[in-house]
């Protein structure tokens, strides 16, 4: 995903409490993986998609907030 100046000027601004919503998402993701796993639950495959594609998401940010800061060096 490619974000556009406008974007990242909007990310350079919200990104740290998006961050930390997406963070707070992906401690639910494993706690929900960490209880399925206790109650006998083997296939974990949308589970584990789930946990990509906000991890993905927070790298694409922190990406954008990277690319951000140093346009504004």
């Amino acid at each position: 995903m490619t974000f556009t100046d406008d974007e990242i000027r909007i990310l350079g601004l919200c990104a740290p409490t998006v961050l930390r919503m997406l963070k707070a998402k992906e401690e639910k993701i494993i706690a929900r993986m960490y209880g399925d796993f206790r109650n006998g639950k083997s296939d974990y495959s949308s589970v584990v998609a789930e946990l990509a594609c906000m991890r993905d998401l927070q790298h694409e940010i922190q990406s954008a907030l990277a690319r951000h800061e140093k346009g504004n060096e």
